[in-house]
């Protein structure tokens, strides 16, 4: 797997409980080194996990730069180690993403909730999380269009179990904010597209998390959220910081900021499943 040996995972066990979080892959046939290592690496660490996680997300921004075919064909090859281990992983579209290359090299992946939009309701034990199609074709910024919205609604407004809500772009991008928070089903919004990791808070206390990057630029790493009857845990893994590129030695401030973001827990309470 790119230079790096895959672990043998077949002494452990899944725990459905357990959630891996990752975003901002950018990997291509024109990306550097860098971004395809970072990728490779994070999944080395999924696989050396014990327990190992039910699940894997990836939040957008897949591809390098425009969403080409060759990038998901390199993108799919990089992931099957995890279909290798059997772990089930779930893709969104970011504003670097490109819908119909994506549908043509992941033709299993569409779609039967809302029509020409990636979007999934991946359900574990204790939450659910829906994972919603942010990008706007040719634009940076995000948006939700009226489809989404219209059966995101609907989808809630029958949901009694504790559900996460996931986009690649933020809750002000997507203008989820006064659903979101009116709704007691939903517990927090998590997002990509900052390549940075930042736990914040709605006006009514809606937590929103931006997970980092799994190698392009900024905050380098993932995110793991663990639950049970009560509620959820989210623990950054900050590995790396650099921008625009990863620099020998890393500057000081580097370094720091690695230091202050590892480690980070956001406690969630989940409502009765």
């Amino acid at each position: 797997m790119f230079g790096q040996e895959t672990p043998v995972v077949e002494s452990r066990k899944q725990d459905r409980n357990k959630v891996v979080i990752m975003s901002d892959a950018h990997v291509g046939v024109s990306s550097g080194q860098w971004q395809r290592d970072g990728l490779a690496a994070r999944i080395a660490t999924i696989l050396l996990m014990d327990p190992l996680p039910g699940y894997v997300l990836m939040l957008g921004d897949m591809a390098y730069a425009h969403g080409d075919v060759a990038d998901y064909e390199l993108f799919k090859e990089m992931m099957a180690p995890l279909d290798a281990a059997g772990i089930p992983w779930y893709p969104m579209m970011g504003n670097h993403d490109d819908r119909e290359a994506f549908f043509t090299v992941f033709p299993e992946r569409k779609s039967n909730l809302v029509a020409d939009r990636l979007v999934t309701v991946v359900k574990t034990p204790r939450s659910d999380f829906v994972l919603l199609d942010s990008l706007k074709d040719g634009k940076i910024s995000g948006t939700l269009d009226e489809k989404q919205r219209t059966w995101l609604k609907s989808f809630l407004s029958k949901q009694k179990k504790s559900t996460f809500i996931c986009a690649h772009h933020s809750i002000y991008d997507t203008k989820l904010q006064t659903l979101l928070e009116k709704t007691p089903c939903v517990a927090g919004y998590f997002h990509g597209h900052l390549h940075s990791w930042v736990e914040t808070q709605t006006k009514k206390g809606l937590n929103c998390i931006s997970i980092p990057s799994t190698g392009q630029w900024g905050d380098i790493g993932y995110a793991v959220l663990t639950q049970n009857n009560l509620h959820a845990k989210m623990v950054s893994t900050i590995v790396d910081y650099y921008y625009p590129m990863p620099k020998e030695p890393p500057k000081p401030e580097w370094l720091e900021r690695i230091s202050r973001k590892n480690g980070r827990e956001v406690v969630i309470p989940l409502g009765k499943s």
